[in-house]
């Protein structure tokens, strides 16, 4: 892993470097290559002349990426596009505070919920998303990288992403999560 991120580095990095670059990115090989593409362009001198470590790594959002992965999830069918949209706004990215739900079932799951999924829907939806590589291991769903939620929010329209924020809002403070966690969403109307 360390020479294949070294050879598009175009200089040599250690394992802790090569592991960075995996976790930000979950291993997915389009991630990976855009964000060591950002991190070739930049240059060493972005971070000082040291090898960027996951922080700064998970912190690229590349613009090409994020338009590819727009597009990508934009085709696909609408329980999976709301799910991916719920996701966003609910913060399903690894570097949020908070998780979308906590549990594997849909009834108490706010992401599938604000999407209007049942547990069946839910769990087609996930599957399609694991599929496609954007989401992390794991029994919550959540973004592989941040730039996933960027390029689904960037989509929305603006009436959509507020009429979805509202939603997120009465849904989270109707099931009993932080008062916070609400009111993030009303302020980010």
């Amino acid at each position: 892993p360390a020479a294949l991120v070294g050879a598009r580095l175009g200089r040599p990095v250690d394992q802790a470097c090569a592991r960075a670059c995996h976790e930000a990115t979950g291993g997915h090989p389009l991630l990976l290559t855009a964000t060591l593409d950002a991190l070739t362009a930049a240059g060493p001198q972005a971070h000082g002349g040291r090898l960027p470590d996951a922080r700064d790594i998970r912190g690229i959002r590349p613009d090409a990426l994020r338009e590819r992965l727009a597009v990508a999830l934009r085709g696909q069918r609408p329980p999976v596009w709301r799910l991916a949209a719920a996701l966003a706004v609910l913060g399903g990215d690894p570097g949020h505070a908070e998780a979308p739900g906590d549990t594997e079932s849909a009834g108490e799951d706010p992401a599938a919920r604000l999407a209007g999924l049942d547990a069946t829907g839910r769990a087609e939806a996930v599957r399609v998303l694991r599929r496609l590589g954007l989401l992390a291991e794991g029994p919550v769903p959540r973004f592989v990288h941040p730039v996933v939620a960027d390029a689904v929010e960037e989509t929305l329209a603006p009436a959509e992403a507020r009429d979805l924020r509202l939603r997120a809002a009465l849904l989270l403070h109707q099931g009993g999560h932080p008062a916070e966690r609400a009111a993030d969403q009303l302020l980010a109307v």
